[in-house]
This record gives C-alpha cells, structure tokens and sequence, in this order.
C-alpha cells in the first residue's frame, strides 16, 4: 500500500490509512430499533436522513409527511425542545417504533 502524507492545517499530517478509518468511521454508522415488537438493524446517513426517525421510518415504508408537517407547526409555535421530543417519541410509539437509537461501537462488535 502507498502511504501518502496529507496536510490538513495547523501542522497536522494524516496517512493515508488514516484517512481512511476516519471516513469509514464516520459513514459506519448503524440505528437499532424496534417495530412491532422486532427488533432491527439499519445502517444510517447523515447524508440521506436529516435523523434516524426519518431513517427508520423509510426503512418500514411508513409515510412520515403529515408528522413531519406538525412537528414544523409545533417548532414554529414552541420554543422548549422537550415539548418536540416528547411528540416525537408519542407519535413513533403510535405508529409502532419503539427503542430508536444509535448502536455503539461495542454492540456492533458483539453482533
């Protein structure tokens, strides 16, 4: 393998290799979730979902778009985030989602 020295400023230089890892990191990302009490592994973008709601949902085949425009409604009329979250995780729970989150690096290599 050719190593190939990058400066990326500040005095820093990163391998090739390095490189590498870093983007392989970052797009290694996995959701898990359930739906209908099944649990799931999806791999998930920032690139292609603004979060993992939207990843998931597109995953089951769920219509999101009218949620989507009351949660707008609700940003523009409410300043407190907890209120937003709450209906977040009300509204995915009534359509069958359950435990979205992230997978650590730790669960992933125990799978």
């Amino acid at each position: 393998m050719k190593w190939i020295k990058h400066s990326i400023g500040l005095g820093f230089t990163l391998l090739s290799s390095q490189i590498l890892e870093c983007v392989e990191g970052m797009m290694a990302r996995q959701v898990t979730y359930k739906y209908k009490r099944q649990t799931k592994v999806i791999n998930f973008s920032f690139d292609k979902y603004h979060d993992v709601h939207e990843a998931v949902a597109a995953a089951e085949g769920v219509d999101i778009s009218s949620f989507l425009a009351m949660e707008k409604q609700l940003a523009m009329s409410t300043r407190d985030k907890a209120t937003l979250k709450e209906y977040r995780a009300k509204e995915f729970q009534r359509l069958g989602f359950s435990d979205i989150r992230f997978l650590k690096d730790e669960e992933k290599e125990a799978k």
